[in-house]
């Protein structure tokens, strides 16, 4: 009969002896292949997450990049990841007094401008991987329309023009220009949903690191 293996127990408190990389890590260059990463509670997490929707908050070392780049090398063709730079120059363009207030027209334009941002950078991506293409007989003509904001800019640059568009209509007078601007990424949005019922335009948005600056 063999015999039984006792099983190893560390010492007490061993783990919090134990230096385990470094606060800024996620600057290394690293190898993104999914086989590398240790599964942990917040990979998990974020794999088998059931809304459309995450938000992964945490200190600096806890591990919310590594789950970035975890989600990214799962399938890298179909994953857009946002490394967005503008909130340092942000307020040269916006007064943040003016959008303290989330029911007011400057927090609406705002909010407008960057979801219409994150669109086209998506539209960006379906392009890159061909899996979509701006011709004369494209059936989706909101999605049509943006071509310049798609191929001209990146994120960034984007969202501060769209800002930059925005803001400007809400001077007296013009009320409907403005209500124009904010329906058109309801419009882009629905067009999109739409066009992204075929597979191989299935996109997982990462954002990350929106707070370095």
């Amino acid at each position: 009969m063999a015999k039984a293996i006792a099983a190893f127990q560390l010492p007490k408190d061993a783990i919090k002896k134990v230096d385990l990389g470094q606060s800024f890590a996620e600057y290394d260059i690293v190898r993104t292949d999914a086989h590398l990463f240790v599964e942990t509670p917040a990979l998990r997490a974020a794999v088998g997450r059931e809304g459309a929707k995450s938000i992964f908050v945490g200190r600096r070392g806890s591990g919310k990049t590594a789950t970035t780049y975890y989600l990214g090398a799962r399938d890298e063709k179909n994953t857009l990841l946002i490394l967005p730079g503008l909130f340092s120059s942000l307020d040269a363009y916006v007064d943040t007094v003016e959008v303290d207030n989330v029911h007011q027209r400057p927090f609406k334009t705002l909010v407008t401008s960057f979801k219409r941002s994150l669109l086209d950078q998506a539209i960006a991506t379906w392009v890159k991987n061909g899996a979509f293409s701006f011709t004369s007989h494209n059936p989706f003509e909101e999605i049509q329309r943006e071509r310049n904001l798609v191929e001209q800019h990146d994120f960034d640059t984007r969202s501060l023009e769209l800002v930059d568009e925005g803001f400007a209509l809400l001077q007296p007078g013009r009320e409907r220009e403005w209500n124009r601007f904010t329906q058109r990424s309801k419009k882009l949005m629905h067009e999109i949903i739409t066009a992204s019922s075929e597979p191989r335009r299935k996109l997982l948005i990462l954002i990350d690191r929106i707070d370095e600056d």
